[in-house]
C-alpha cells in the first residue's frame, strides 16, 4: 500500500471523481441521496481530509482502488472539507439521507479501540482482479497484529458480499425509510458480534 499524503488540487479532483465513478456506477446509495457532480464534490471532500490527516491510500502506483482507515480515536476531522467541496446545502441533503442510519462508529464505541475502514474502492476499469482483497489486507494484517476488530459500513448487498468472501461478516443491516439498505461489517473477535 502506498500512503498518499501531500496531494495537489489536481490530485484531490482526479482521485475524488474516480472514486465518485466507481460508486455511482455500483448503484450507491449516494444516487438515492445526491447527484453526480455532488457525489464527486463528497468523495474530493474525504481525499482531501484523508490526505490531509495521513489516512489515504492507493493499491499501487497505478492507483487501482483507494483505502482510507483509522484507529477508533483517529478519524479525521472532515467538517472543513465537506463543507469547502460540497457546500451547505448538499452536507445537509446527505446528512438528511442518512440521518437514521448510525454507523460503526456509534454503534462499536464501547469497544476499546478497532479499525474503521471508512472507504474501500476499486476503480471501474480494475474490478475483479482481486484488487479490493488485497487492499483490505492490510489493516486485516493490523487488526489481527494488534488483537482489535476492524469495521466498515457498506450500502449494497453486492458489497456486503464480496466483504464476507474477502473474510469480514455482516454484524448489523438495516434498511431506512428511504430505502437504502445499509450493512456493518465486521473483522476479527473470533467471528462473534460485537
Amino acid at each position: 500500500m502506498i500512503l498518499l499524503d501531500n496531494l495537489f488540487e489536481d490530485d484531490i479532483k482526479f482521485i475524488g471523481e474516480a472514486i465518485a465513478k466507481s460508486f455511482w456506477e455500483n448503484d450507491c446509495s449516494y444516487r438515492k441521496l445526491l447527484n453526480y457532480d455532488e457525489c464527486v464534490h463528497y468523495f474530493q471532500a474525504v481525499v482531501s481530509a484523508c490526505g490531509k490527516a495521513g489516512r489515504l491510500f492507493t493499491s499501487s502506483e497505478n492507483q487501482e482502488g483507494y483505502l482510507a482507515f483509522w484507529h477508533k480515536n483517529g478519524r479525521p476531522n472532515m467538517i472543513v472539507e465537506l463543507m469547502k467541496y460540497m457546500g451547505k446545502q448538499s452536507f445537509i441533503k446527505l446528512g438528511k439521507g442518512l440521518k437514521e442510519w448510525n454507523g460503526f462508529e456509534h454503534y462499536y464505541e464501547n469497544n476499546d479501540d478497532y479499525l474503521a475502514v471508512f472507504l474501500v474502492v476499486v476503480r471501474n476499469e480494475f474490478k475483479g482482479q482481486g484488487i479490493a482483497r488485497k487492499m483490505l489486507e492490510y489493516p486485516f494484517s493490523m487488526s489481527d497484529r494488534e488483537k482489535i476488530p476492524c469495521f466498515l459500513d457498506t450500502d449494497t448487498i453486492q458489497n456486503a458480499r464480496t466483504y464476507e468472501k474477502i473474510g469480514m461478516r455482516i454484524d448489523r443491516e438495516m434498511i431506512l425509510s428511504n430505502g437504502i439498505h445499509m450493512f456493518s461489517m465486521a473483522y476479527g473477535m473470533n467471528d462473534k458480534k460485537c
